[in-house]
């Protein structure tokens, strides 16, 4: 099938300075079975290995092994569809971000930008995290983001570290899939560039984290359960809501846009399955800062509705009584 006939997948590939990424790129490039197309900042910085052929004028190269690989030198959205024109064929696109970017820009170009949406989808953003500098990467508000938005972390220099507080990181982001890695090693290179965005995984969506001391956790054992945490970083916290019944859709999606546009808050990462009035089966949702997409899940979940905020400065009391209040009597 030609690239022009369906839409292209595009993983995000972000991570702090010296986490590894150029390591992990190397090992997609030459271990993947995958034919990509790379998007990076410098060819330099990355350090890609094999025979290349270059062309200036456009900034694209072609590995020896058919994925091709292209500078970020200006505007993305001219890069992306310049990629469509070219001869070679490719499967999916890779972009990788500096180690001081905020992915979340990237995500909304792929969604908002109706020239780059109408070609390319957003299936997923991996992060590779510096499990070696725990405290220096997450201390940024950058580092913090890369694991916020994360749909996959890959805990890279476990063999650095004694004692990791994986804990830590669930409970900032409990939404993501986590591996551990040495030397950008990954167990499945293929299913890491398929993330999908709508993945279930119910457990994360009942809040089920490690916690440690230094961590609130609030049971409430009534017909609702409720989860919240809270850590060092003050104003960040994660919040899961879970309650039978049947949601009105349009109260439900009125309710979704005006808590993304809350400015008393901000929702970077939102996740869950409803059940809306009027439609058939359960509906799973998803949400990157301001971005919100939802389909038709592939399991029915009857009446279980679920949903996970991932924030800063989130009013827990004003999200549950607002979600709460969508449902039918």
């Amino acid at each position: 099938m030609r690239k022009q006939d369906y839409k292209i997948p595009v993983t995000i590939l972000t991570g702090f300075l010296g986490a590894g990424k150029t390591t992990l790129l190397n090992n997609l490039v030459e271990q993947g079975d995958k034919r990509l197309a790379l998007i990076i900042n410098e060819f330099g910085e990355v350090g890609l290995d094999g025979d290349l052929v270059t062309n200036a004028e456009d900034q694209v190269l072609e590995l020896n092994n058919g994925c091709l690989c292209c500078t970020v030198k200006g505007d993305l959205t001219k890069i992306l569809l310049n990629l469509l024109s070219c001869e070679k064929e490719f499967d999916q696109i890779v972009i990788e971000t500096t180690g001081l970017a905020d992915p979340a820009p990237v995500a909304e170009l792929i969604y908002f930008d109706s020239h780059v949406n109408k070609r390319f989808y957003l299936d997923g953003i991996v992060t590779v995290f510096d499990c070696a500098n725990v405290d220096s990467v997450l201390e940024t508000p950058e580092g913090l983001k890369q694991l916020i938005y994360a749909d996959k972390v890959l805990l890279n220099k476990m063999d650095l570290v004694e004692g990791f507080d994986l804990a830590r990181l669930k409970i900032l982001n409990p939404l993501a899939d986590y591996e551990e890695t040495v030397k950008g090693e990954v167990s499945d290179l293929a299913a890491l560039l398929e993330q999908g965005g709508f993945r279930v995984d119910l457990k994360a969506l009942q809040g089920e984290t490690h916690h440690n001391r230094d961590h609130s956790h609030d049971h409430d054992h009534s017909h609702n359960h409720d989860h919240s945490h809270s850590h060092e970083h003050s104003d960040m916290a994660s919040l899961s809501i879970c309650k039978k019944g049947s949601l009105n859709n349009g109260a439900f999606r009125q309710w979704i846009g005006a808590s993304l546009f809350d400015t008393s808050q901000v929702i970077y990462r939102m996740k869950g399955i409803v059940n809306l009035s009027g439609v058939k089966g359960s509906t799973v949702f998803q949400s990157v800062h301001r971005l919100f997409e939802d389909e038709v899940a592939e399991k029915d979940y009857k009446d279980e509705n679920r949903i996970v905020f991932i924030g800063k400065k989130l009013n827990e009391e004003k999200l549950r009584k607002g979600f709460f209040a969508c449902f039918e009597p």
